[in-house]
């Protein structure tokens, strides 16, 4: 069946085994590029609970909510026997996404 044996054979998909490995890992775990200069603790603003100097940052939002669902059906959100009324309300009113 395989004229150059059983060994060249293994020793063939052993190589190609290998090598689609380094291929997966040199693209999952890619390396990041250095960002030159260094950062000290007088750069980071100060903790909510210290009195220490400086501002702390400004917040990006007033609040925030996280809703998730895992294998949400549609039927149970836009029926009309829907248990989640303030879910379809956000969806009514447009504010479930932005």
């Amino acid at each position: 069946m395989f004229p150059c044996g059983h060994g060249a054979v293994i020793v063939l998909l052993l190589f190609c085994q290998i090598v689609g490995l380094m291929l997966f890992l040199r693209g999952f775990f890619q390396l990041k590029k250095a960002i030159h200069g260094r950062a000290t603790n007088k750069d980071l603003p100060p903790e909510p609970s210290s009195k220490g100097t400086g501002h702390p940052l400004p917040p990006k939002f007033e609040r925030v909510v996280i809703m998730l669902i895992d294998a949400l059906r549609a039927d149970f959100v836009f029926s009309e026997q829907s248990k989640m009324p303030f879910t379809q309300e956000m969806i009514r009113r447009n504010k479930s996404f932005r």
